[in-house]
């Protein structure tokens, strides 16, 4: 029992003096960070908007894969 109220009060020391000390320092950070506006963001396309988009999108992809089967194709029949 003797042990416990010996323990007890070096923690309640800390407690009270970390109190202390944040109660004395001051509330306001010492550097102020520069705030920025975000971009406003456009409304929400409507579900024909949003589909060109996409579809133009894939439209492009598709291109893109077509020449590289096509290059692949060309090598292939070169090397046989």
């Amino acid at each position: 029992m003797e042990r416990t109220k010996r323990g007890a009060l070096p923690v309640a020391g800390a407690l009270l003096l970390g109190f202390v000390a944040g109660w004395c320092v001051d509330p306001t950070p010492p550097v102020a960070a520069d705030t920025r506006r975000s971009p406003t963001r456009e409304a929400f396309k409507s579900g024909g908007a949003r589909s060109e988009e996409v579809l133009k999108e894939i439209s492009a992809t598709l291109v893109r894969i077509e020449k590289r089967v096509g290059n692949i194709e060309k090598v292939v029949v070169e090397s046989k």
